[in-house]
């Protein structure tokens, strides 16, 4: 994986606590308390790039992204997904189109 989160203080927000893939502090104290502990005791912290959806049926349970035709996952939307598969979360990304519909990449 990437480079591990790094806590600091901020100028424009008093909390100051960053995750990973974010440039921006998180928006609360609770979850800036939480970033800070969880990365203090060796977590790697992600809040950006999750997947749009989780859907389940029964035991079955799917991460889906759903992009326009042509738009790239981001760098951060890959990781997450990396994560997701090597725990056994099947990934799919969803595309639309004018002439297609959805379907699946």
């Amino acid at each position: 994986m990437a480079s591990s989160p790094v806590v600091v203080p901020s100028k424009s927000f008093k909390y100051g606590a960053h995750c990973k893939h974010s440039n921006k502090p998180v928006r609360s104290g609770a979850e800036a308390s939480f970033v800070h502990r969880a990365t203090q005791a060796g977590y790697e912290v992600i809040k950006r790039g999750w997947p749009d959806f989780l859907i389940t049926k029964g035991d079955k349970v799917f991460a889906v992204e759903v992009k326009r035709c042509g738009e790239p996952l981001t760098p951060a939307q890959k990781e997450v997904m990396a994560i997701l598969r090597k725990l056994g979360v099947k990934c799919k990304v969803y595309r639309t189109g004018p002439s297609r519909g959805f379907y699946e990449e």
